[in-house]
């Protein structure tokens, strides 16, 4: 079941979501943080895809501080700033 979804652009704002309370770009550690809404988000506890739209590259998703956390890497293999759409499941029990 899918329990959020949504579009972030380049700068980490949300222009499309549904259970996404907060988006930002966090240029320390060179990341997305994305909370989502009723859901602290932890890697193990769901399946979640990441679909790069303003590059060519992937993206990878960890937890951070119960939110979802995506770091874009691009062809040459840095990270980088993209926008980006991502999909979170529930896993089943």
């Amino acid at each position: 079941m899918i329990v959020a979804m949504g579009y972030i652009g380049a700068d980490g704002t949300i222009r499309e979501g549904y259970n996404v309370a907060s988006s930002s770009w966090n240029a320390v550690s060179r990341l997305y943080e994305i909370t989502l809404t009723g859901i602290d988000y932890t890697s193990g506890g769901y399946v979640t895809l990441v679909t790069v739209t303003g590059l060519w590259g992937y993206g990878i998703c960890s937890s951070y501080s119960d939110n979802l956390a995506v770091t874009i890497i691009s062809s040459t293999g840095n990270s980088s700033v993209s926008s980006f759409s991502f999909m979170v499941l529930e896993c089943p029990d």
